[in-house]
């Protein structure tokens, strides 16, 4: 029963995210690797929209157990409602280029297809071994991310005390991780430690799709696999999931951005709908960790410079309200808990200004950087 019912509260949040989806549907790519892109997408949105969601309707109606369901339909119907406007309304554009698909000897195909199913079994069983070995995740996971997520669900009315927490817990850090849990514990009627897990598993495997349709309707589907066991064959992401820490969600949001960025040069007659889409991954990276303001400061400089350089300013300034759209809902939710909500961050709230900017200005610090960046690029 408790199996079923988690099966049921993760493919409703599926549908949700794959509504948002369903506008990036186009003839001009590849089935397969779209609905591979599609159905992964739909995870990450799902979770992070459904997390948003959660969180206004514990600030409007307070903590109800039987509100969540209320939420998820709410969420589906107006999700639903919005991309079917944006997918009926298209504009007929003319068929894109498709590029030229690079197919390898049968015998290397095998090799390559034999080489990823045993890597991805592998990594499975890696995984599910290694949350076996520790149910309650890592550090972070235990002391901040599940910890929230406990205190909410059993607080009830007093569910915002879960914010007034001594430093170690960084009270004012995003809460698409803790609610996401907090969902589906709701919807399990018992704090199982399975659904962090689970979360976990959906994330890193999502992660791992997600790029490698991306490369297969970008490039060729060998540079895909390739991808998919470069990805499944990193210790580090494999390893990180069972931690249930909130890094594999961010890593997987940042890539969507980038991999819906580069996907609007090839499918160009569904151009406004992924910068929309590009809005709300973007969104949803502030809404994962504080670091995701800084991914979300990154793209739209780099965006404006890319563009700047090949084009025009005026070609960033089209692209910015479809992109504005996607991110704004998401961004006035995490604007709002860090307002209204979230107390100051304690790792620089204590700090005064002469030291941040000496900080900033410290070449050392920089250096040091730059060298953990190659001593993980080498291990």
């Amino acid at each position: 029963m408790t199996l079923t019912l988690l099966l049921v509260a993760v493919l409703f949040l599926v549908l949700a995210g794959l509504v948002c989806t369903v506008g990036l549907w186009t003839r001009q790519v590849p089935t397969i690797p779209l609905l591979v892109l599609m159905v992964s997408l739909s995870v990450g949105l799902g979770f992070g929209l459904s997390a948003c969601a959660s969180f206004l309707s514990l600030s409007l109606f307070g903590a109800s157990p039987h509100g969540v369901i209320v939420t998820d339909v709410s969420l589906l119907l107006l999700l639903g409602i919005a991309s079917f406007w944006a997918f009926t309304g298209r504009a007929p554009r003319a068929a894109a280029d498709a590029p030229v698909t690079a197919f390898l000897a049968l015998r290397d195909r095998r090799l390559l297809g034999g080489s990823l199913t045993i890597t991805l079994v592998c990594a499975l069983l890696s995984f599910l071994f290694s949350s076996l070995r520790n149910p309650h995740g890592g550090d972070d996971a235990w002391g901040i991310w599940n910890l929230r997520a406990r205190f909410i669900v059993r607080a009830g009315p007093g569910w915002r005390d879960a914010f007034s927490g001594p430093d170690w817990t960084h009270p004012d850090y995003p809460l698409l991780v803790p609610l996401s849990v907090v969902r589906l514990w709701q919807y399990l009627g018992w704090e199982s430690q399975a659904v962090p897990a689970a979360i976990a598993m959906l994330f890193i495997f999502s992660t791992v799709a997600l790029a490698s349709a991306s490369l297969a309707i970008l490039r060729t589907p060998s540079q895909a696999a390739l991808a998919a066991l470069l990805l499944l064959g990193t210790s580090a992401l494999v390893m990180a999931g069972p931690s249930q820490m909130a890094d594999v969600p961010l890593g997987f949001f940042i890539i969507a951005t980038l991999a819906l960025l580069a996907l609007k040069e090839r499918m160009p007659e569904r151009a406004r709908y992924l910068l929309v889409v590009t809005g709300m991954t973007t969104g949803l990276c502030a809404w994962t960790k504080n670091e995701g303001w800084l991914v979300l400061v990154s793209v739209l400089l780099a965006r404006a410079s890319v563009l700047w350089r090949s084009q025009n300013w005026r070609s960033w300034r089209r692209e910015l309200p479809s992109f504005v759209a996607g991110l704004a809902p998401v961004l006035l939710v995490v604007l709002y808990f860090k307002l209204a909500l979230a107390p100051p961050n304690d790792l620089v709230s204590h700090l005064e200004w002469h030291e941040t900017v000496t900080r900033l200005l410290a070449p050392m610090r920089y250096v040091e950087v730059i060298r953990g960046f190659r001593n993980a690029l080498v291990e």
